[in-house]
């Protein structure tokens, strides 16, 4: 796989294809990258009504607790409430 921090988010999704995580709140969020610098989601997975859009954002850190999170449109979303995939 060629480094996907380069790429754009929607040659990433397309080159990586099966997401690794997700998180079920606001139509779903698929993850289909995350290191400790960035993290490449598609908003809007799971509902039909809106447009699935591809995203490439920084991991943010609390200071008070240090529990990481990003920002999807306008909204935290901490690590803790992201739930893994199988790997397999």
């Amino acid at each position: 796989m060629n480094n996907v921090a380069y790429m754009t988010a929607k040659d990433a999704v397309r080159q990586i294809g099966e997401p690794v995580a997700y998180y079920s709140g606001w139509g779903g969020i698929d993850i289909y990258y995350a290191d400790s610098d960035i993290c490449i989601c598609v908003s809007n997975a799971w509902n039909d009504r809106y447009k699935k859009k591809c995203h490439k954002v920084k991991w943010h850190y609390d200071n008070k607790n240090d529990n990481p999170y990003i920002i999807v449109k306008g909204h935290r979303i901490h690590a803790n409430e992201i739930i893994r995939r199988n790997a397999w």
